[in-house]
C-alpha cells in the first residue's frame, strides 16, 4: 500500500467517525447522507463522496491521484470558480476544468462497480486490473479476496489483465460467501 492509499483510508476513516446526527436521529439517513453528499467531477471522472465540511485543498490532497485532478485546473463549485479554501457543503458539486486545448496525459479512465455502488478511477493505460481495485476498494467498500469474481467487459479475467481508457470492472462476492 502506497502512502497516497494509506493517506485516503485516514480521510475516509475521519470522515466516517464525523457523521452527523438529524433531527429523528435516522440512523439510514445518516448513512445515505455521507456517502452520497458532494459530487466530485474531473473530466470524465465522477464520484459521490462525503466531503461536506472539508476545504477543497484537502480534497485534491486526498484524491489527486485517484481522480486524476492536475494542478493547472480551474476549480468550480456549483459553476463557480472558487478557491482553495473554499469548505465544502452538503450537495455542493466540485468540478476540476482544463483550459480549453488542454491535452491529458496517457491516462486511462476505468468504471469500477460492486453491486450497486460504482466509480471512476483515473490510472495509467495499461495499469493492471489489480491495482484499479485496490484503488476502488476502500472507496466502494469490498474487499479484494478468493471469494471475488472480477470481470472485465463483462468477461471473467485475472487480476493482472492490464485495462485501457474506458474499461469497465464489475466486482462481485461467489454466492455463499459473506462480506
Amino acid at each position: 500500500m502506497d502512502h497516497l492509499e494509506k493517506e485516503i483510508r485516514e480521510v475516509i476513516t475521519k470522515q466516517n467517525k464525523k457523521k452527523k446526527s438529524f433531527a429523528n436521529g435516522s440512523q439510514i439517513e445518516n448513512k445515505r447522507r455521507i456517502i452520497m453528499s458532494v459530487k466530485v467531477i474531473n473530466g470524465v471522472n465522477s464520484s459521490n463522496l462525503n466531503l461536506a465540511g472539508q476545504r477543497i485543498s484537502e480534497v485534491v490532497q486526498s484524491y489527486q491521484e485517484i481522480l486524476g485532478i492536475s494542478d493547472d485546473q480551474t476549480i468550480k463549485v456549483n459553476g463557480v470558480e472558487v478557491t482553495a479554501d473554499y469548505v465544502l457543503d452538503d450537495a455542493d458539486t466540485i468540478e476540476f476544468v482544463k483550459e480549453a486545448g488542454q491535452k491529458g496525459s496517457d491516462t486511462a479512465t476505468v468504471r469500477v462497480q460492486s453491486g450497486v455502488n460504482t466509480v471512476n478511477i483515473q490510472v495509467e493505460d495499461g495499469t493492471p486490473v489489480r491495482e484499479v481495485l485496490e484503488r476502488a476498494a476502500e472507496l466502494l467498500g469490498f474487499a479484494f479476496d478468493s471469494n471475488t469474481t472480477v470481470n472485465l467487459n463483462g468477461s471473467a479475467t485475472s487480476s493482472d489483465t492490464p485495462i485501457t481508457n474506458g474499461d469497465r470492472i464489475e466486482v462481485k462476492k461467489d454466492a455463499g460467501s459473506k462480506g
